[in-house]
């Protein structure tokens, strides 16, 4: 046998693997960024949903806004109706609109939009041609609509 020389005693023997010590701060390395990584998974997640129904509200706004513009392009001429085709109540919006065709007797529909709850319904009742017929139209919105009226949810 060879005698060892100097520089082969004075190196230590070398590990094959990892110690504990070092296997333990790479687990809790490793589950901090776990942690971390699905903080900010669920955060993006939670982000995405606010976002999918903040844009719902705002496409029942623009469908709520178009309708009711709709509607004041189209209100009837108070000298016809010889009255205010608006009228304005608690929790209610009462619209007389113009129904007819150029050249055709006059047609109103009147029209309420009323609250309930936190929810905005559109009830729209059938067109009419008398004065007498939109009175009692006008009536029955105010006393919460009739069962020909059309109910719309916007």
């Amino acid at each position: 046998m060879k005698p060892a020389t100097c520089s082969e005693r004075r190196r230590p023997r070398q590990p094959g693997g990892f110690t504990l010590l070092e296997m333990l701060v790479a687990i809790t390395l490793l589950a901090v960024m776990a942690v971390i990584g699905w903080r900010a998974l669920d955060s993006l997640t939670r982000s995405r949903e606010r976002l999918t129904d903040h844009d719902a509200r705002l496409d029942a706004l623009k469908v709520l806004y178009g309708q009711l513009q709709a509607d004041c392009e189209h209100l009837a001429n108070p000298t016809l109706l010889q009255a205010s085709p608006v009228e304005i109540g608690q929790n209610r919006l009462l619209l007389v609109r113009d129904r007819r065709d150029e050249g055709q007797p006059p047609t109103w529909q009147a029209l309420s939009y009323q609250l309930d709850g936190n929810t905005l319904v559109r009830v729209a009742a059938p067109p009419v041609d008398s004065r007498a017929g939109l009175q009692s139209a006008l009536l029955a919105l105010r006393q919460g609509g009739s069962n020909t009226a059309q109910v719309r949810r916007v």
